[in-house]
């Protein structure tokens, strides 16, 4: 299960988050973040089966227009 916890454990991400101590504060930036640089290591992510599932693009409610709301 991807988590903050085991996200983490990353080199990479821990020294992101040792430069950039405001990550830490926002844990779905930080999940985002590790989503993305899974996607970037393409086939050396363990996670690219998982990945490759997931839709090129999507949509946030909090960005709809009323009428698209409705």
């Amino acid at each position: 299960i991807m988590s903050v916890a085991s996200i983490l454990k990353d080199p990479v991400i821990a020294s992101m988050c040792e430069q950039v101590t405001l990550m830490r504060q926002f844990p779905s930036a930080l999940l985002a973040f590790s989503v993305w640089l899974e996607k970037m290591r393409g086939a050396h992510s363990k996670w690219k089966p998982y990945l490759d599932l997931l839709p090129e693009s999507s949509s946030v409610p909090l960005y709809w227009t009323l009428d698209e709301l409705m």
